[in-house]
């Protein structure tokens, strides 16, 4: 009998500490009368998140909370004129990576990525002037040694170059940069569009989005939107692409 009470009170100080840890929030940010949103969110070493987003469609936002979503300071980032922040990672020194877009004139935008100490003060920022419509960074990641690898789309449903993984060190300075799923390589495919970047064990890179690619029963020019899957080696060759159920007729 004293054995069981001994297990049903150390479970029961176990949902107790379970619940006091496990406090669920709802919090809103943002200013009336203007367009505020995030696209991404990392948790922080202390427990908090930090957000990356923008408002009014030209400003770089960054808010910090605590674990409480308790709006710790917020910033609006400078790096090249009007910007918005598509993603953010925490680096190994206790700072951040930003990633997104820089507008400039025409309504053209260029891809960007930002490397911030742990106060978010400025230590270098990257912008890529590609050749196209518009283009911008949609994730960042860091490798092992502090090397930076962010992906890129440019828009343009014709163009043969519209998807881009650019590396480099963690200075700033780019090691390389290829296009990858190009027309030319890929006749039937159209307009890839990375969503999100991961990087492997063994140190490859792996894309994951959408591409429009011509269905193999179907009349010849016919695309149909499929899932995406990219593989790059650590040097930036291109391994393999797929365009996830290319034999499904659904």
């Amino acid at each position: 009998m004293k054995t069981i009470t001994i297990v049903l009170l150390w479970s029961l100080l176990v949902l107790v500490s379970i619940s006091l840890n496990s406090q669920t929030w709802e919090m809103l940010y943002g200013e009336p009368d203007r367009a505020d949103y995030s696209y991404d969110v990392v948790e922080t070493y202390d427990r908090g998140y930090l957000m990356a987003g923008g408002f009014d469609n030209e400003k770089s936002w960054i808010i910090k909370t605590d674990i409480n979503g308790c709006v710790l300071w917020e910033k609006v980032l400078e790096c090249g004129g009007y910007n918005v922040s598509w993603a953010i990672v925490q680096s190994l020194d206790g700072g951040y990576l930003i990633s997104g877009l820089i507008h400039v004139i025409n309504n053209t935008s260029y891809p960007f990525v930002a490397k911030f100490n742990p106060c978010m003060e400025k230590e270098w920022c990257r912008i890529f002037q590609i050749s196209g419509l518009s283009s911008m960074s949609r994730d960042v990641i860091e490798t092992e040694t502090g090397d930076v690898v962010i992906v890129v789309n440019n828009n343009g449903f014709t163009q043969n170059e519209q998807l881009y993984l650019f590396k480099l060190d963690k200075f700033g300075d780019v090691l390389w940069g290829n296009a990858y799923v190009k027309k030319d390589d890929h006749p039937k495919a159209a307009d890839p569009t990375a969503k999100s970047l991961l990087l492997t064990s063994d140190s490859n890179y792996l894309v994951s989005g959408y591409v429009y690619w011509e269905n193999p029963w179907g009349p010849p020019g016919l695309v149909i939107q499929r899932s995406l899957f990219l593989k790059v080696d650590p040097d930036g060759n291109e391994e393999w692409v797929l365009p996830f159920g290319l034999q499904d007729t659904i």
